[in-house]
């Protein structure tokens, strides 16, 4: 400001850009650094996409969810699961946890879980052939 009121004019800018910008427009090919970094992080967010709909459900499984499907993957190998799989997979239950980290629990822990554990519910397979006659007698 100045005593009478009127704003001083002061030019701020160098034309300069201290990130790597220069003064002529770029077109769609010369897309510059942030161009370039935006262009791969897109090409990065749309190959997980893509690599996630290849893994069961749809989305992305992380933790304790992709260990159980690691292992369902493998017993089904290694132990002639049947094809359509089990209603209730027993890689998900805490007994399977417990048995597959045994350093995470108690010994004493361990074995009362394996007592008070209902194996029935692991035993039912999944029928796709029947599922639209779920509750229907016949």
């Amino acid at each position: 400001w100045q005593g009478n009121g009127n704003r001083r004019s002061v030019a701020h800018s160098t034309g300069r850009s201290n990130y790597g910008g220069s003064s002529k427009p770029r077109g769609k090919k010369e897309r510059g650094p942030i161009g370039n970094w935006i262009k791969n992080r897109r090409e990065r967010r749309v190959q997980r996409q893509r690599s996630s709909n290849n893994h069961a459900g749809g989305g992305m499984t992380v933790g304790t969810e992709a260990n159980a499907i690691q292992n369902i993957n493998k017993n089904a190998k290694n132990y002639a699961y049947p094809t359509d799989g089990f209603i209730t997979p027993i890689e998900h239950s805490l007994l399977y946890a417990m048995i597959e980290f045994p350093e995470r629990y108690p010994e004493s822990v361990v074995k009362s879980e394996i007592e008070e554990e209902e194996f029935e519910v692991y035993l039912y397979v999944n029928d796709t052939k029947r599922r639209g006659n779920v509750g229907l007698e016949e």
